[in-house]
């Protein structure tokens, strides 16, 4: 292998690890989250409507995510720390 083809594999290589570090830690970062509030619980809790509360999740205004069955699921921290009047303001 001639220097310039072995220096580039080592820069790809090099690039590939960081990006897979990068991809390694959201992974983590996600995993300690715990999304355990259903939609409805979620509504009740913000005081609007189970429907709204999807919404919010489909555009991305409340994080969230979908289990196996379909069903969104959110993780408390996130709607404790949701400020609920600029939520409503934008939906």
């Amino acid at each position: 292998m001639g220097r310039t083809q072995q220096s580039t594999t080592h820069r790809n290589e090099a690039l590939h690890g960081a990006a897979t570090r990068t991809t390694v830690g959201r992974v983590l970062k996600e995993a300690e989250r715990s999304y355990t509030v259903t939609a409805r619980e979620a509504s009740r809790q913000l005081a609007v409507h189970h429907e709204t509360v999807k919404r919010w999740a489909r555009t991305g205004k409340v994080p969230a995510r979908k289990n196996l069955s379909g069903q969104w699921l959110f993780d408390q921290a996130d709607l404790d720390a949701l400020p609920v009047h600029e939520v409503r303001e934008a939906s």
